[in-house]
């Protein structure tokens, strides 16, 4: 049944604010799913002309929500009883409130989800979340050079058959107000001087450094790569040979490790230039991301899969390119794999500590 982060529409329907109220509210509050095709009781009822529902759903969210809310959903199309559904998934948003364009931060504007309820809010909630509202995000704070070039990006893209034309820095929010580049420009930019460091230690603590190597220097999806291949170099097999079987397990789990590190780059608070570091020891891998949860996310919210992406505009870009999958996915999926316990959210910063398997190795 509808709850606090799931809404059914049997339509997109020709209110013109209908579906803009309802994302709008989840953006204000833990995100969640509307979906379209499906009846008030849960009953399918399915969607016509599937792709046109999807385009019409993806350009009137861009062009009636403010702030800008690209990179904070995903609409799906699925089948369920043979009919097809379109699904709107929707991260919560750290540029709160978020409103409609037409009605600016006014109680006409703004709304939030109470229970299964989307509900207008008052003057006075208004004026609260705008005052605590992340200030200054990495859209907003200058490229250190103003030079940039994309050749790799534009590659990414191409491969996945997309093409950066015409004004796509803007459409990808790589725009200061004044129009020069932005920091999140800067890292998707073919050359910065941004260093992301992988460290080996030969044993359980800092105090014998084997190597440390520097990654970085180019766009971040170069560098995202460039990690996870180095990763799958160090991520050795181990054997044991018993009476019947031949057991064989990777020292880490590599899809969870992917996650781990694409949510760190994604999610690193970049504002005042630190980067996540990856440190390798004798008994463990450990990935740290600067900044921990955003304001409003509490432990618990984490661990449910409540999306509140620090950067949404990197992970805009991330998903256009096929390397993020489902909004909140990440403690979901490391979570198949290993317990809470890999996980440290510290003041300031978050931690993910995966244990090695051992075994004899023969």
């Amino acid at each position: 049944m509808e709850d606090r982060t799931i809404e059914y529409k049997r339509e997109l329907t020709k209110d013109l604010e209908g579906l803009e109220r309802e994302v709008v509210s989840f953006l204000n509050t833990y995100g969640g799913e509307l979906i379209i095709g499906v009846n008030d009781d849960g009953t399918v009822y399915g969607v016509e002309e599937v792709d046109a529902v999807q385009t019409k759903i993806a350009q009137r969210l861009d062009s009636n929500i403010r702030p800008s809310c690209l990179g904070l959903f995903d609409i799906y199309a699925e089948r369920r009883e043979n009919k097809n559904v379109v699904r709107v998934i929707v991260s919560a948003g750290l540029e709160r409130p978020y409103h409609l364009a037409k009605y600016d931060l006014t109680p006409e504007g703004c709304y939030y989800r109470q229970d299964s309820l989307c509900q207008q809010m008052p003057e006075d909630m208004i004026a609260a979340m705008f005052a605590s509202s992340l200030t200054k995000t990495i859209s907003l704070v200058m490229s250190p050079d103003q030079n940039l070039t994309f050749q790799v990006l534009e590659i990414y893209y191409r491969n996945h058959g997309l093409r950066l034309v015409g004004n796509f820095a803007k459409e990808l929010d790589f725009l200061m107000p004044d129009g020069r580049y932005n920091f999140v420009a800067y890292l998707f930019s073919d050359n910065n001087h941004l260093t992301f460091k992988v460290a080996k230690y030969a044993g359980t603590d800092k105090c014998n450094l084997i190597e440390c190597s520097e990654y970085g220097f180019c766009c971040l999806l170069l560098t995202a790569d460039r990690i996870l291949n180095r990763l799958h170099v160090e991520n050795r097999t181990w054997t044991r040979i018993t009476s019947k079987f031949r057991i064989e397990k990777p020292m880490f789990e590599p899809e969870s490790v992917k996650e781990a590190v694409i949510n760190m780059l994604v999610n690193n608070d970049y504002i005042h230039g630190c980067t996540p570091v990856v440190e390798l020891f004798s008994d463990r891998l450990e990935l740290t991301s600067i900044g921990g949860l955003p304001d409003g996310i509490s432990e618990d919210d984490f661990f449910r899969g409540v999306s509140m992406p620090r950067n949404r505009e990197i992970l805009r870009v991330f998903r256009d390119t096929g390397m993020v999958g489902n909004f909140g996915s990440c403690p979901d999926r490391i979570l198949k794999d290993y317990d809470r316990s890999v996980f440290t959210i510290g003041h300031g910063y978050i931690r993910v500590s995966f244990k090695y398997a051992l075994g004899d190795e023969r």
